[in-house]
């Protein structure tokens, strides 16, 4: 079995991502010169009237450190982990996940994966082709 994880730029809300077990990385966010991210949170009323009223927000990428400590909480019970990323047109993250999921499968060769998809691409395009490449039982999965 797999772990979804995406992160909250998938803008979805916090009952549905508990009622479906989905994992979610909280990228931190600026909006009119305020961050918020993990230990501040902004009401999605508010953050789309600010959006409105014409203030744009902006994110913080993830560093790889970061991502890699967040993945391990997943892969001590879930061993694999299916992470929707948001798009590397937009961010650095998409980048920085892979390093964490490169790193975290050189340590755990035997048995976990992370499987990172970029969302700048449609999925598998309706193709499975290198949907899943095993490398001593390790599967990690890009799309650009």
């Amino acid at each position: 079995m797999f772990k979804l994880v995406t992160d909250n730029t998938a803008d979805l809300p916090v009952s549905y991502l508990q009622e479906h077990n989905v994992g979610c990385m909280p990228i931190s966010y600026i909006l009119d010169g305020v961050t918020y991210g993990k230990d501040r949170e902004l009401d999605w009323k508010d953050f789309y009237q600010m959006i409105r009223e014409g203030k744009l927000p902006t994110t913080s990428q993830i560093n790889p450190s970061e991502a890699k400590e967040f993945f391990e909480e997943f892969i001590k019970t879930d061993k694999e982990i299916l992470y929707l990323a948001f798009t590397s047109g937009m961010s650095g993250t998409c980048n920085n996940i892979r390093l964490a999921a490169e790193e975290i499968m050189e340590e755990n060769t035997e048995q976990d994966a992370v499987d990172n998809i970029d969302d700048m691409n449609p999925a598998s395009n309706g193709s499975d082709d290198n949907f899943f490449s095993e490398d001593d039982g390790v599967q990690l999965t890009l799309f650009e």
